[in-house]
């Protein structure tokens, strides 16, 4: 192509040189060859008019991204080294464009490790006109969102902002987002109410809100939206009451409002979504009444947790409608009565745990037949024999203390054993006499016994009280969301150690600042969770100075709805006892290694 010509003239001097000239004089042809090229004149100039928007519209993107860019203040792995004139703006890497307008419509920057002010940036985006997917998650990004976010593009679909340190409110300009199908703002530091503007967003599907400190209310518009299929709002501060208008949303399949101060009755409604069948998660909360017979309704759901509310009254039979269900939380409430019989018809359930509770009467039998791999009844006031099949038959997955009146079972339990029913006839005939003074020789050997436990314990109290560095919160149920949060991810930086069949790593829990040692469960390896269950059951009975101490476990789900458990111990800033032992570094005298 010649110099002085630029690409709109250039085509249409070929074109121009491509027509034919004409034979004929006649009026005909003459207007024929006007009107074509008066058409390729016009054809030019929209080539070239294309070529200097299209130029414009991807400098304005490129400027856009230099402005980013220039707010970030570490980039340990040396993401914008490369974003300068030196390669094309579709090249810079996290840069995705579109193959028919060269328009920047992805950036993904999850992981990177970046650092930097989020709020002065955040609304230059604004000017990338057809973004469609916003990721920025897994950094350490600081600051608030701005208003300037409901500017983004109306085709903008994910906003992936997870794993920061971004505070402030929720802006309510992002109910003008409406193509979001995804908002991921989880592990973060938000704060205060959820705008109502939330429920403009008809396209959302996945909304992930965990672990921040959202306050209020949450917003009855929130039933407004009609495709939501997952709701994460757990570990928040939410308070007032359930809205009911949830039930509006008939294609979910996983709410989770754990760890909150959510009050009063669960709406009956809530149990009258059949879509539910991953988890519903109530848990940790201030929620009361009875559970309803709609509970029933539930006949897809997997896992159901209620645990540590304050809720009440006898479970209902329609329970046993839930046929779906492999995971049963009852936990810590005030349940009463007995287990009923129609809970032996779920064949799928694996994890039982309705300890802490004021359920009473014999032990269900049915549960030797049920195929079951953690099953923990404690803290009641069941009675009678234990049955010895199945579950019971395996202390590593059954947990039966507190329950005082229980007697029998396999020896392992260390119950006392059944009396004969000829035994009580027999003893009811004792005469008051005898009754009298087996009570007294009773009280004062008990008195002796409690004496000298007392004096034992203070003794003992004295001499190991340097190691109480634990918090008085030892032995709380503690959630993945704050592992997750404590650990930073779970992220490499804080592996202590690895073995067959967990991974140790180093937290620090953000409510106390206590610094702990949480050693995660691999689930997947076989023989992960009778490790898990065997550690629990050695841990509950053994006492050691030596032995570190076990704060308390974790027995959830994850983010991705997969099993997930850990104990959560004590951190030894000096190291273990193997590397004191045998290392070359430290060594340690003869009388050390003998009081060892």
């Amino acid at each position: 192509m010649p110099s002085n010509l630029n690409t709109g003239n250039y085509v249409l001097l070929i074109l121009l040189k491509s027509i034919p000239p004409f034979k004929s004089s006649t009026l005909v042809t003459m207007c024929y060859s006007f009107f074509l090229k008066a058409f390729l004149l016009n054809l030019a100039i929209l080539i070239q008019m294309h070529a200097v928007v299209s130029g414009s519209n991807l400098h304005t993107d490129q400027v856009a991204l230099l402005k980013i860019k220039s707010r970030i203040t570490n980039d340990p792995h040396g993401v914008f080294r490369l974003w300068n004139d030196s390669l094309p703006i579709c090249k810079w890497l996290g840069v995705t464009c579109g193959r028919r307008h060269q328009r920047v419509t992805s950036l993904n920057l999850t992981g990177k490790g970046l650092a930097g002010s989020l709020s002065p940036f955040l609304g230059n985006l604004s000017f990338l006109s057809n973004l469609e997917q916003l990721e920025l998650g897994s950094s350490k990004l600081i600051g608030v969102l701005p208003d300037s976010v409901g500017n983004f593009s109306p085709k903008l679909n994910y906003i992936g902002l997870g794993e920061n340190y971004i505070s402030g409110s929720l802006p309510s300009s992002i109910g003008n987002l409406f193509g979001l199908t995804e908002i991921d703002l989880s592990l973060n530091n938000f704060t205060d109410m959820i705008p109502e503007s939330i429920g403009k967003l008809q396209n959302i599907e996945r909304l992930y809100l965990v672990s921040n400190a959202f306050s209020g209310i949450i917003p009855p518009s929130i039933g407004n939206l009609s495709y939501p299929t997952k709701l994460y709002m757990g570990a928040n501060k939410f308070e007032g009451t359930i809205p009911s208008t949830l039930s509006s949303c008939k294609k979910l399949i996983l709410l989770s409002l754990f760890q909150n101060n959510l009050r009063g009755s669960v709406p009956k409604e809530i149990f009258q979504l059949s879509s539910l069948s991953i988890v519903l998660d109530l848990g940790e909360n201030n929620l009361s009444g009875v559970l309803p017979q709609e509970i029933g309704n539930l006949k897809n759901l997997g896992h159901l947790d209620l645990s540590e509310n304050r809720l009440s009254g006898e479970l209902p039979s329609s329970l046993s409608s839930c046929i779906s269900l492999e995971s049963l939380d009852l936990s810590s409430n005030f349940f009463h009565g007995s287990i009923p019989e129609a809970l032996g018809s779920l064949r799928g359930l694996e994890y039982i745990n309705l300890s802490r509770n004021n359920f009473s009467g014999p032990l269900p039998t049915y549960l030797q037949k049920l195929d079951l791999k953690d099953v923990d009844l404690a803290y009641n006031n069941f009675e009678g024999e234990v049955p010895v099949k199945g579950v019971f038959s395996n202390t590593s997955i059954i947990s039966l203390i507190g329950n005082h009146r229980l007697c029998g079972g396999i020896p392992d339990l260390h119950l006392p054993k059944c009396t004969a029913s000829d035994s009580k006839r027999s003893t009811r005939k004792l005469s008051i006499r005898v009754v009298v003074v087996i009570s007294l020789s009773s009280t004062v050997v008990g008195l002796a016994v409690v004496s000298f436990l007392l004096f034992h314990y203070c003794k003992k109290r004295n001499t190991n009280k340097q190691l109480d560095t634990v918090s008085t919160k030892s032995f709380e149920k503690i959630s993945y969301g704050r592992l997750f949060k404590a650990t930073e991810g779970f992220s490499l930086e804080n592996l202590i150690g690895t073995g067959s069949f967990a991974s140790v790593y180093k937290g620090v829990l953000d409510e106390s600042g206590f610094t702990v040692a949480i050693k995660v469960l691999n689930l997947n390896l076989r023989g992960g969770f009778r490790s898990f269950m065997a550690e629990c059951d050695a841990l509950r009975n053994i006492r050691h100075r030596n032995l570190v101490k076990i704060i308390t476990s974790c027995s959830s789900i994850d983010f991705q709805g997969n099993d997930f458990k850990a104990l959560v111990y004590d951190f030894m800033p000096n190291g273990s006892l193997e590397s004191w032992l045998h290392s070359i570094h430290q060594m340690l005298d003869l009388a050390q290694r003998i009081n060892i």
